[in-house]
């Protein structure tokens, strides 16, 4: 007899870890422009005017303990002033990611929803057609 609740469990798995490996190729993606990290940040962008280098993004775990301006929101851009300076600026959450990240949710859980009550319903399908196999035998007995 096959255990559904396996079934599910394993497509949980499977579904999280597809999420895991997706979320860590998307940070490389944003990272790949970051070289160097510094020590001291050269916060030259607050006097003068500059270029993004490389555009908002999620600190990494290095960033993270590497630099204090991914603290304040853990969000993290490189700029380049026209000093020609090159500093990290904190920046705030994109609201358009986080709304792509938040439909993704949506998108995933309701495929896993939809699954799910198919399984059951196959489930009771087969159940109820093992009951009545049984009455049949019952009855024929008499």
């Amino acid at each position: 007899m096959i255990n559904c609740r396996a079934y599910q469990h394993g497509i949980c798995l499977i579904i999280f870890l597809l999420c895991i490996v997706h979320s860590s190729a998307e940070e490389k993606k944003n990272n790949k422009g970051i070289k160097r990290i510094l020590d001291v940040i050269d916060e030259c962008w607050e006097n003068e005017e500059y270029d993004v280098e490389v555009k908002c993004h999620v600190c990494d775990s290095h960033e993270n303990s590497a630099l204090q301006v991914c603290s304040r929101t853990g969000y993290i851009e490189q700029v380049k002033c026209k000093s020609g300076t090159t500093s990290y600026k904190s920046c705030p959450r994109d609201p358009e990611r986080e709304m792509v990240i938040f439909w993704k949710f949506e998108g995933v859980m309701i495929f896993v929803s939809v699954l799910a009550g198919a399984i059951v319903m196959l489930r009771m399908r087969k159940l109820d057609r093992e009951n009545i196999e049984r009455i049949q035998r019952q009855i024929s007995a008499l």
